[in-house]
């Protein structure tokens, strides 16, 4: 596999990710899942730019911080969030996921770890997309 095919597939496993993620959100959120989504879509959105910046300016190599894995880590925070049942499944994603770039050698482990500060942003918006207000009774 070359460069261009291993992105290719990286691409094809996170919006599969993404549309099992909605597809939960769905059934368990009901009505507050259309606020669930947009967090979500607006913290990956977030994360992507984030590591285009900071490839931009090579701080340690031109694919530091992985995006794609920051994508992905973003997408597991949100679906941990979601539901505690969820948190194994989305390790084993994530662990499959950054064994794959790193035995095809496109990226290192230090751009996996570059990326780790998607996963608490994924989960916080989730969060966010999940709160109720409390209405005061009187």
């Amino acid at each position: 596999m070359n460069a261009h095919q291993i992105q290719q597939l990286s691409q094809t496993f996170n919006i599969l990710f993404a549309l099992a993620l909605i597809a939960c959100a769905v059934r368990l959120l009901r009505q507050s899942a259309i606020l669930w989504i947009i967090c979500v879509a607006i913290s990956v959105a977030l994360a992507q730019q984030i590591s285009k910046i900071v490839q931009h300016h090579h701080f340690v190599d031109k694919q530091f911080p992985s995006t794609h894995f920051a994508v992905a880590l973003a997408l597991a925070g949100a679906f941990c969030a979601l539901n505690r049942r969820f948190v194994p499944l989305g390790l084993v994603y994530l662990v499959l996921y950054g064994a794959f770039m790193v035995w095809r050698g496109y990226h290192t482990p230090l751009d996996l770890l570059g990326a780790l500060y998607a996963l608490p942003l994924g989960f916080v918006a989730a969060r966010l997309g999940t709160k109720r207000e409390k209405v005061a009774s009187g």
